[in-house]
């Protein structure tokens, strides 16, 4: 993330609390699935995405290049929801 300019040293996984759910529109989890709250009428997303954890620099990178294109057509999909 530091090649990208973005600082995560002081960041770490939080949990999905139900305030969380209650106050968005779509929930995209990676793995959490159905350990995770779910609340009715509201959009859910499981992203099977691979643990960047103890991974090389190369397989790190895919994996922040596919979480920014499912976040990229998310974001598309949310401004425009005719497409």
């Amino acid at each position: 993330m530091a090649e990208r300019g973005i600082e995560v040293s002081r960041e770490f996984p939080k949990p999905l609390t139900d305030d969380v759910v209650h106050a968005a529109d779509v929930i995209a989890t990676m793995g959490c699935a159905d350990r995770c709250p779910v609340l009715p009428g509201k959009r859910y997303l499981d992203w099977d995405v691979a643990d960047p954890d103890g991974q090389p620099i190369e397989a790190v990178r895919a994996i922040r290049e596919d979480i920014q294109a499912r976040v990229t057509q998310l974001l598309a999909e949310v401004l425009d929801p005719q497409r």
